[in-house]
C-alpha cells in the first residue's frame, strides 16, 4: 500500500489523526510539486511549439503582443532557477488566469455569432446549391420517415434518454413561433429557478445570451480588427443572401473564421493550462520542497523556455508521472476529507493555511480551467424578485435583438434557443404533432431540407 493511501485509510478510520495530517500536508506539498513542474515542461514545450506558429489572420499578426504570455514567461523562467516566494506573485497569477478568461470570452463570443451565421446557410443550402442528398431527404417520404424518427426517439425505454434525444430534436427542426412567445417560454424556464442558487441561473442566462447573440465580451479582447469587421458584416448580410455566388463566398468565409477561431481558442486553453499550473507552482514554492524529479523537471522548463530541448528529454518522467496520476484522485479526495471532517484538528496544528493552498491547487487542476479557484463555493438562493430582475433583463435584450437581425437570424435564434427551454410534452403523441406541425409543414423547402438532414445526422450520430 503507498504511503498516500495509508495515510487516507487512517484518516477515514480516525486511527492517529493529528499525525497522519501533518504527513498528508507533508506528501500533498512533495508529490504535487514534482507532478506541477513536469507538467509545466510538457505543456511549455506544446505552448513553445504553437507560439512559434504565430497566429495570423489574413495576412495580419495580432495588432498587439499578449501582455499574460509575456508576464507568464518571465514569472515561469524565474521560478525554474529557483526564485524565492511572494506573496504577491500569487496574487499576480491570478490576475492573469481571471484576464485570459476574459479572452477566452471573448473568442467564444464571436464562436456563438459565426455559428448562428453559420445556421443560416445550412436554411438556403438547398436553395442555392440543389444537393442531391438534401433532395432525397425531400422526396424521401413523410410518413415513413416520421415513424423511423419516432421509432429512433422512443424506442429505448429509458426515460433519460428519450428526454435528452427530444431535448436535441427542438434545436433541429424549424421553430416559427412569434417574438412574443419566444419571449414567453424564456420568461416561464428563468421562473423555474425560483429558489435555486445563483450560479444555476447565472450558468444558463450565459448561455441563453451566447445562442441569441446577446452576450456582452469585451471587443478589446480580440486583438485581430479585421475579424471583428468581417464578423460584424457577416451578422449584418449573411440573413440577405438572394445569389448562389453570395451563399458560396459567406461559407468560405464562415469555415475560415471558425478554423481561425478553433485554433486561437485551443491556443488559449492551453495557455490558461500552463497559467493555473503556474500558480500552483508559486503556491507550493512557500516550502522550498527539493527532490531528483523536481529539480529535473524545472532545469527542464528553463531549458524548453530558452530554446529546443533535447530528444527524449521526457522519458524519465513516465514512471513518477504514472504514479502520481494513479493516486491523484485519492490524494485529493483525503485532502477534502480532512478539510471537511478535521477542521478542530488543523486549527489546533495551525495547518489552516496549508490546507487551503492544497484545497485551491486541487481546484486549479480540476477539468474546469476557468473557474475561480479561490471560491467557497458559498451559495445565494433566488427570491422572486431576484427572478423577475434578471428575467426583465433579459428578455428586454432578446427584444432589442429581434428588432435588430433578419427573419432568418431570428428564426435560427429561435430554433437554437429551443433546444434548451424545458420540455412541454406530456406523451408521445404530442411529440409527434410538434413534428408534422413545424418540420413537414414548413413552407421553405430549403428550411425544410436542412432539419430533416439535420435529424438524419442525429440519428445516425446517437445509435451508434
Amino acid at each position: 500500500m503507498s504511503q498516500i493511501r495509508k495515510i487516507g485509510k487512517q484518516l477515514h478510520n480516525g486511527i492517529k489523526v493529528k499525525e497522519n495530517i501533518q504527513n498528508l500536508d507533508e506528501v500533498f506539498s512533495l508529490k504535487f510539486s514534482e507532478y506541477i513542474w513536469m507538467e509545466l515542461s510538457m505543456q511549455g514545450f506544446f505552448w513553445q511549439e504553437t507560439k512559434r506558429e504565430d497566429y495570423v489572420y489574413r495576412g495580419m499578426h495580432a495588432y498587439k503582443d499578449s501582455v499574460e504570455e509575456e508576464k507568464m514567461y518571465a514569472l515561469l523562467d524565474d521560478m525554474a532557477v529557483g526564485k524565492v516566494f511572494e506573496y504577491q506573485d500569487q496574487s499576480f497569477c491570478e490576475d492573469l488566469r481571471q484576464e485570459n478568461r476574459k479572452r477566452v470570452e471573448a473568442y467564444l463570443g464571436l464562436v456563438e455569432e459565426i455559428e448562428v451565421c453559420e445556421g443560416v446557410l445550412e436554411d438556403v443550402c438547398y436553395k442555392y446549391t440543389k444537393r442531391t442528398d438534401l433532395k432525397d431527404l425531400l422526396d424521401y417520404p413523410e410518413e415513413r420517415f416520421l415513424q423511423e424518427y419516432l421509432q429512433f426517439l422512443f424506442g429505448n425505454p429509458d426515460q433519460s434518454v428519450m428526454q435528452q434525444k427530444i431535448q436535441s430534436m427542438m434545436g433541429r427542426i424549424p421553430c416559427h413561433i412569434s417574438n412574443q412567445k419566444m419571449m414567453d417560454k424564456m420568461e416561464g424556464a428563468i421562473r423555474l429557478f425560483e429558489g435555486s442558487d445563483e450560479n444555476s441561473l447565472d450558468e444558463f442566462l450565459y448561455m441563453v445570451r451566447g445562442i441569441t447573440m446577446i452576450m456582452e465580451y469585451d471587443k478589446s479582447r480580440i486583438e485581430y480588427p479585421e475579424l471583428l469587421e468581417q464578423v460584424a458584416r457577416l451578422k449584418e448580410n449573411v440573413g440577405t443572401i438572394s445569389k448562389a455566388e453570395e451563399f458560396q463566398a459567406y461559407t468560405d468565409e464562415i469555415h475560415e473564421i471558425k478554423d481561425f477561431l478553433q485554433e486561437r481558442i485551443e491556443y488559449l486553453d492551453l495557455l490558461q493550462l500552463i497559467l493555473n499550473e503556474l500558480e500552483v507552482a508559486v503556491i507550493l514554492g512557500k516550502r522550498e520542497e527539493t527532490s531528483s524529479v523536481l529539480e529535473y523537471a524545472k532545469a527542464l522548463t528553463s531549458e524548453i523556455l530558452h530554446g529546443p530541448c533535447k530528444e527524449h528529454a521526457f522519458d524519465s518522467f513516465v514512471g513518477p508521472r504514472e504514479e502520481f496520476l494513479e493516486e491523484r484522485s485519492y490524494l485529493e479526495a483525503t485532502i477534502h476529507m480532512v478539510a471537511t471532517e478535521y477542521e478542530e484538528e488543523v486549527h489546533e496544528l495551525d495547518l489552516e493555511e496549508e490546507y487551503e493552498d492544497h484545497y485551491v491547487c486541487c481546484r486549479l487542476c480540476s477539468d474546469s480551467k476557468y473557474m475561480d479557484a479561490w471560491s467557497k463555493n458559498d451559495l445565494t438562493f433566488l427570491t422572486r424578485e431576484d427572478i423577475e430582475k434578471q428575467a426583465d433583463l433579459v428578455l428586454c435584450e432578446m427584444e432589442g435583438q429581434f428588432t435588430k437581425v433578419s427573419k432568418r437570424v431570428r428564426n435560427v435564434i429561435k430554433r437554437n434557443t429551443m433546444h434548451f427551454l424545458p420540455l412541454e410534452f406530456t406523451n408521445s403523441g404530442e411529440v409527434k404533432e410538434y413534428i408534422r406541425t413545424n418540420l413537414f409543414g414548413c413552407l421553405d423547402e430549403s428550411e425544410k431540407a436542412a432539419s430533416l438532414l439535420r435529424l438524419r445526422k442525429q440519428m445516425s450520430e446517437e445509435s451508434m
